[in-house]
């Protein structure tokens, strides 16, 4: 199995880009890990929809049909470094391909994006 997240937008600040690089080297002694940063997509401001669905078809290059796809935004579940353990080992094992988790852009995730993820 492998891990995937894929981010929209750019990692703000050299902090936080050297946090992000310093999870990603931790984790890749364990399972193979790769962090993906998409660029923003420019829309108008007052019709956000078609920035969600060119989002969409970007993050969905990332996924193979066997991945799970894991959403994080303010709509999702809370949980704690156990129940998270828990819930990535579950996703493991009910799908063959990898684990492909996302942060949202702006705007969050188009409709038809958040059906097709599995959490």
């Amino acid at each position: 199995m492998k891990m995937k997240c894929v981010g929209i937008g750019k990692t703000v600040g050299a902090y936080s880009l050297e946090q992000v690089q310093t999870y990603v080297q931790r984790t890749q002694r364990f399972i193979p890990f790769e962090w993906v940063e998409l660029k923003e997509v420019k829309h108008h401001k007052h019709n956000p929809a078609t920035a969600l669905k060119a989002e969409e078809e970007l993050i969905l290059k990332h996924v193979g049909d066997r991945d799970a796809l894991i959403l994080f935004d303010e709509k999702g579940k809370q949980m704690d470094s156990k129940t998270f353990a828990q819930f990535i080992d579950k996703q493991s094992m009910t799908h063959g391909g990898s684990l492909v988790f996302c942060l949202g852009g702006a705007y969050g995730f188009s409709d038809s994006l958040r059906k097709r993820a599995d959490g």
